[in-house]
């Protein structure tokens, strides 16, 4: 069932450059950060991230990609 509102929907984004472009524009806007872990390599950069994302959003549940 289609709503009125469908049209004002946007598309999702499908591609790597798409989520990066959208994710570059929430910094730049809004200050909004979003990290992908499995980008981090420094380990204590990445676990740093992991427990802050745990303090505010509680723990990864299981089959959680890494």
């Amino acid at each position: 069932m289609k709503s009125y509102l469908s049209r004002h929907q946007a598309e999702p984004v499908k591609d790597e450059e798409g989520l990066r472009s959208m994710r570059t524009a929430a910094w730049h806007r809004l200050g909004v950060l979003t990290v992908r872990i499995d980008e981090i390599e420094d380990e204590i950069e990445r676990r740093f991230l992991e427990t802050i994302g745990a303090r505010l959003f509680g723990p990864r549940g299981r089959g959680a990609t890494e």
